[in-house]
This record gives C-alpha cells, structure tokens and sequence, in this order.
C-alpha cells in the first residue's frame, strides 16, 4: 500500500491538529507546521517528498508570508505536490490569486471535514510513494 505524504501549514493549533488527526486516521502521514518559517524548513527537509500540501491563506505570523508563498516554494522543490488552500477570506482577488499560484481546490471556512476528506481523496487518488520506506 503506498503512502500518502501530506503537509499541513495551519497556524490555529486546534484546526491544525484537528485536520491532522482526521488525516492520520484515514491512513495518510502528516506532518504539520503552524507558521511559516516551520513549514520552510519541512519543505527543504530532503528526506520528505510530500504528495499534497494543505494551507491556511492567512498564517496569522509576522514573517508577512501567505499560504501562497508557501505554495510557490514547495513547487520550487516539488512540482507535482498537489494543493488545498484553505481560509475565511472568499473574495475572488485571492481566488484569483490561488488559481494563478496552481492552488488545485479552494475551501472556504468554516468547512464540514467530508469536505477536505473528499478534497484529499481526490488529488491523491493514484499517488505513488515518493518516500523510501525504513
């Protein structure tokens, strides 16, 4: 059975580790950052190729980077890793945004969890393992 790496970048602890743990037990292997800076280095980590990353827009830090930005250097490194942003904010300039940064599905919050279940089902249906086994 291939394993399925996902990246969660989500600076709300609780929504973190609630996607997470939903994650986990669906069988997928998370990793999960809460700010910028964290999620960066998970991205450089060369021991980890992740098949999907899922982002919080607003990372709430004072490093000024979006979710976007975090997207645009983890396509630098891996340019097949699947997208899900998610955030409150719905209007069509960062959707439009998200598009043209390569973002595959857009959630809005508040969200029912079937949905980001769904969403992950559907951009890593067919995944490959990309990471050896120990």
């Amino acid at each position: 059975m291939n394993k399925v790496y996902v990246l969660i970048v989500e600076d709300d602890k609780y929504m973190n580790l609630t996607l997470s743990g939903l994650l986990d037990e669906e069988g997928y292997d998370t990793i999960s950052a809460t700010t910028a800076n964290e999620a960066l280095e998970k991205i450089r980590d060369k021991n980890k190729v992740y098949n999907l990353v899922i982002l919080d827009y607003n990372l709430g830090n004072l490093s000024g980077m979006t979710g976007l930005d975090i997207l645009r250097e983890m396509k630098a490194v891996n340019p097949n890793v699947k997208s899900i942003l998610i955030t409150a904010y719905s209007d069509n300039k960062i959707k439009e945004m998200a598009r043209e940064s390569g973002i595959d599905i857009f959630i809005n919050k508040p969200f029912m969890l079937d949905e980001i279940l769904d969403s992950v089902a559907k951009l890593t249906e067919g995944s490959q393992l990309l990471n050896e086994e120990n």
